[in-house]
């Protein structure tokens, strides 16, 4: 009996420590959105940008790339910033993994829009600051708008055609074009960007060539009928969900635009 009641106990010791573990682990995003930065300098001549010590050269560089860069997004994407974002760079990875949801990634936008944070340990070392800050500043437009979880081929394609190519260096042009023709390809679905599906490996891709094929697509939405693309992104911001923004701008839906892209590619 006492064995039996012993067993009983450490069962249920054992399940509320794994509650616990999973309560914690939900609750940490949470607690960095609280967290206050701290140590952080600001660049003189553009406020919005603040560095950890070590980090003044490429502190300078985003500050001088931050009026030009939230120019391009505005004129792209067709409208002002709801809110310009701070920017803080960190150059030590105990920073970035202090502040950072996502420690092994470049750059994120926390989910109000008001603040960007830049990965300098990894920024200065593959010379990819500038792309990837306005690639950063795309999600940044839409967040402060109140625009979250559209289909992650839209927001990830979007952020990199802007952008020049941010986030998907390491896939070539050339490398999505062929591995496009031997159909190793992303499909457009509408899931949301908030989910947890891995968008990339759903397709058996790696995040930067899902990344490049997806910029691909979104270039050719807009230099295929730039006046439909412009009404998407109008509609987009007065709230109406991708799928039925695209139908009504092009008159016809994605996986008609998706046919007319994978056509141009594999008869170029």
């Amino acid at each position: 009996m006492l064995k039996r009641l012993l067993k009983g106990k450490f069962r249920f010791y054992i399940a509320v420590a794994i509650v616990g573990v999973v309560v914690l682990a939900a609750c940490a995003p949470f607690v960095k959105l609280a967290l206050p930065f701290s140590g952080f300098a600001d660049v003189h001549k553009q406020p919005k940008v603040h560095y950890e010590q070590g980090a003044e050269q490429l502190a300078d560089e985003i500050a001088t790339l931050y009026p030009d860069a939230i120019s391009k997004i505005e004129k792209t994407h067709g409208s002002q910033f709801g809110k310009q974002p701070e920017v803080y760079i960190c150059v030590s990875e105990e920073c970035y993994k202090k502040y950072a949801f996502v420690p092994i990634a470049r750059g994120e936008t926390r989910s109000s829009g008001g603040i960007i944070m830049l990965n300098g340990f990894k920024l200065s070392r593959d010379g990819t600051a500038g792309a990837i800050f306005t690639h950063e500043l795309s999600h940044a437009y839409w967040f402060t708008r109140g625009v979250h979880c559209q289909p992650r081929w839209w927001e990830e394609g979007l952020a990199v055609y802007v952008s020049g190519g941010g986030g998907a260096e390491k896939a070539t042009l050339s490398a999505a074009t062929q591995a496009i023709r031997e159909n190793h390809v992303f499909h457009p679905s509408s899931e949301s960007s908030c989910s947890f599906v891995n968008s990339a490996a759903k397709y058996d891709l790696d995040w930067p060539m899902y990344y490049r094929q997806s910029g691909m697509f979104v270039e050719f939405l807009h230099t295929s009928n730039p006046s439909a693309f412009n009404l998407t992104l109008t509609l987009l911001r007065n709230k109406t969900e991708l799928p039925e923004a695209i139908q009504k701008a092009y008159d016809q839906p994605v996986e008609a635009l998706r046919k007319l892209w994978l056509s141009s590619i594999t008869k170029a």
